[in-house]
């Protein structure tokens, strides 16, 4: 039997979302926590840690495989989920709401056969833990190279995004309530049985991490900044930059998830001496940067939208 449809998202709750939503401001806006963090650069250094997440469950596993080119396109999928996350989260209303859309509409056809069963793009426990990944990866990131954020703000920031997740086709009241439920959730997922990297996973994997490191970061970053990250192909920065994707990768991974990876990322008591290191290097240069290196080109774009409509940024 194929697993259950996720319900179309009922239209009076996308009918409320608009209506509470400003047209220029869009669904979340500088007062939201949702931009303070998701305007950050570093939420990206954890782009593959988020894409691995997802590829441990079978399922999302095989869809990419099946439906997403992976082989001649291997980070399309990631920048297009950047993508819409970024519209959704900076866009003015018009662009938010047609992100979700085009988010929702994707994920038709996207089916196909297990080694037991059948998977759907659109069943609600595959979409559920896809988002999660975003959300956990998010505040992980924030809190490991921009600042510690109280469990007030972890819920505060939750319960920002709990209302919007009818964009991507779930229904928000069948999904954890609160940011402790969703951490509850999430671990659960990471230790249960659900999860297990399969060779779909790994040959993902060695395909992403096999790229330049100028196409994976452009990929990464949405195509934003391309000119002159080619100086990262020529050697020794290429096997520098490539050695620390894939010791940042590895490092943030749940240590069950990253074995299950084997080879293809960066293991064992020396990995994570090195990862230790680069977690130092980038804690204490990071918040060092400039707005147009720290802050992500949607955040500021939406900051010049808003002070043009006269809107304080605050």
């Amino acid at each position: 039997m194929p697993p259950p449809r996720s319900p179309t998202p009922a239209l009076a709750d996308l009918e409320t979302l608009a209506a509470a939503a400003d047209p220029v401001i869009g669904l979340y806006g500088p007062k939201t926590i949702s931009w303070q963090i998701y305007r950050e650069h570093a939420c990206l250094l954890g782009g593959g840690r988020a894409l691995l997440l997802q590829l441990a469950h079978p399922a999302v596993a095989q869809g990419v495989a099946d439906h997403s080119g992976y082989r001649e396109d291997p980070l399309g999928r990631s920048q297009r989920t950047f993508e819409v996350m970024y519209a959704i989260a900076f866009g003015d209303r018009e662009t938010a709401l047609r992100a979700g859309q085009r988010m929702r509409a994707r994920h038709r056809g996207v089916e196909g056969a297990l080694a037991e069963g059948r998977y759907d793009a659109r069943d609600p426990a595959l979409l559920l833990w896809v988002v999660a990944t975003l959300i956990d990866t998010a505040a992980e990131c924030y809190q490991r190279f921009v600042g510690p954020l109280p469990d007030a703000t972890l819920e505060r920031f939750y319960a920002e995004q709990r209302p919007r997740f009818a964009l991507y086709g779930l229904d928000p009241a069948r999904t954890p309530a609160t940011w402790a439920e969703f951490r509850g959730y999430f671990d659960a997922m990471v230790a249960g049985a659900t999860l297990e990297v399969g060779e779909v996973a790994r040959a993902i994997t060695r395909s992403v991490f096999g790229l330049a490191p100028s196409d994976y970061l452009q990929g990464i970053l949405a195509r934003e900044r391309g000119a002159g990250l080619a100086l990262l192909d020529h050697w020794p920065l290429r096997g520098l930059t490539l050695d620390a994707v894939g010791v940042l990768t590895a490092g943030m991974l749940p240590p069950r998830l990253r074995e299950g990876y084997g080879d293809t990322l960066p293991s064992g008591r020396l990995a994570a001496l090195r990862y230790r290191s680069l977690l130092a290097t980038l804690t204490a240069t990071y918040r060092t940067l400039p707005r147009s290196l720290r802050f992500v080109r949607q955040y500021l774009d939406a900051c010049a939208r808003l002070e043009a409509a006269g809107v304080s940024i605050g």
